[in-house]
């Protein structure tokens, strides 16, 4: 939505009223907020990074960050603008259960293939333990990351392949919010 983006930012909130759970006031709102702390209308690696070293200024948020960061990113293209922002932010805050469960299925499928492996799965909890570490004694065998995990696939993974899809983990998760828990330390993070 920068100088070089087509049409008007007026086009593009409307079109973003249509694509997102936010009304033109608050797009515009967050229009003006983003462009305050991005000028350039792109948001990198590394101001993402700063922005969770801000909530999380004990905790090592490099490594979740960037599992966060690639999720915003949907055009690959190594920085975040306005409508990657809002659209993450419109289903991380209005969206249905699906909605965030899909975007959580993405934090995950960390290679995106389509499936998460026991490996991705780690990766990312093991890299938001470590955000964490510094605000919540988790550190224990049976809430360990890979413990964790192993309960996860023992309940998701039935067809016993190592690997949960996008539809098991949805409907998984839907049925049992256990699963959710196990994902995650506090609502909200995935």
């Amino acid at each position: 939505m920068g100088a070089g983006s087509s049409g008007t930012v007026s086009e593009k909130i409307d079109d973003l009223v249509t694509k997102t759970y936010f009304d033109r006031k608050e797009l515009k709102l967050w229009y003006k907020g983003f462009y305050k702390e991005c000028p350039s209308g792109r948001l990198t690696k590394d101001e993402f990074d700063k922005i969770y070293r801000e909530f999380f200024p004990q905790g090592k948020v490099e490594s979740f960050s960037q599992h966060i960061f690639n999720v915003f990113d949907t055009k690959k293209s190594g920085f975040i603008d306005y409508v990657d922002f809002v659209t993450f932010l419109s289903i991380a805050s209005r969206g249905s259960i699906e909605e965030k469960l899909n975007w959580a299925f993405k934090i995950l499928d960390v290679n995106n293939s389509g499936s998460v492996k026991k490996q991705e799965m780690l990766s990312v909890i093991e890299s938001m333990q470590e955000m964490l570490s510094n605000f919540t004694d988790i550190v224990s065998t049976e809430n360990s990351p890979q413990s964790r995990v192993d309960k996860i696939y023992e309940l998701l993974d039935k067809k016993e392949d190592e690997a949960i899809r996008l539809e098991e983990f949805v409907s998984a998760c839907s049925r049992d919010p256990s699963v959710c828990q196990s994902l995650s330390l506090y609502d909200g993070f995935i």
